[in-house]
């Protein structure tokens, strides 16, 4: 059984692609890719990254948002994966600058990064300290404006 979560990037002006992220991720961490899938891989995580061609952008942009799913084993490695999942997010904050947006695959928002203000969920079992030191940003907690639609 694994847990999933997604972070939907803002493609400004339509230059960021999951091939480029694959790359960028590959030379910036240790992660295993599957050549037939594309898809990454460290202990207790595995990482899809792909175009949402299908939907409109959640940032009303008038390009398809970026994904990078993270699919984190529930049992063996869960901290490790979520470990890595969670610094795999702060350097993709910290290499592009549009908004972004993680949630669990239940659609529930975990923090979000609107025109530069970083806003985390008050779900205090996900976000422990340890967890937000990795985000070396300032943030605040608003759970009343976690609404990824209202973006």
């Amino acid at each position: 059984m694994a847990s999933d979560f997604y972070l939907t990037i803002e493609n400004i002006n339509n230059v960021i692609s999951p091939d480029h992220i694959r790359e960028l991720l590959t030379s910036a961490f240790s992660l295993e890719i599957f050549q037939n899938s594309g898809i990454l891989a460290a202990h207790g995580v595995s990482i899809s990254i792909f175009r949402e061609d299908d939907e409109a952008s959640v940032f009303k942009n008038f390009y398809p948002d970026v994904c990078v799913s993270f699919r984190i084993d529930k049992f063996k490695q869960y901290d490790k994966g979520l470990d890595m999942m969670l610094k795999v997010v702060f350097w993709l904050m910290s290499h592009f600058e549009g908004d972004m947006i993680l949630s669990r695959d239940d659609d529930e928002v975990l923090f979000q990064r609107i025109s530069g203000k970083l806003i985390f969920s008050d779900d205090s079992e996900f976000w422990a300290d340890a967890k937000l030191s990795l985000f070396n940003l300032p943030y605040q907690y608003q759970p009343d404006q976690m609404n990824a639609c209202s973006v």
